[in-house]
């Protein structure tokens, strides 16, 4: 009983206009920037997609549901962060000149699973 009117209340928010929640299988996740590439994978573009505000913030996008990563490496299906998308992760040591390092197995396994 209490399934079948969770099931309903949400059938009821997918169809408002606009939608109140994603549809089944996707998730809301904050998104600053799409990377626009061309069909041999190279980077064409990148557009923002922050706020306007006085302190700009990554925007909500409708994606593929996550993967749950307790441990291990999972890239999630088109989207991720940029240690998987581009490979690159806050330097470990702060007071580096060198602000981001490159991660090669966060970045291969996006590109294998994608392949």
């Amino acid at each position: 009983m209490i399934l079948s009117s969770l099931c309903d209340y949400y059938t009821r928010l997918a169809q408002e206009t606009p939608p109140k929640v994603p549809d089944y299988g996707f998730s809301e996740e904050k998104i600053g920037y799409a990377i626009v590439i061309n069909a041999s994978g190279s980077i064409v573009n990148t557009i923002p997609r922050m706020s306007t505000d006085k302190k700009p913030k990554a925007r909500p996008l409708a994606v593929p549901r996550p993967v749950k990563r307790t441990s291990g490496i999972m890239p999630n299906f088109l989207w991720d962060k940029c240690a998987y998308v581009l490979g690159a992760q806050p330097h470990p040591n702060k007071k580096n000149d060198i602000p981001w390092t490159f991660n090669p197995n966060c970045f291969e396994a996006f590109q294998a699973f994608h392949e």
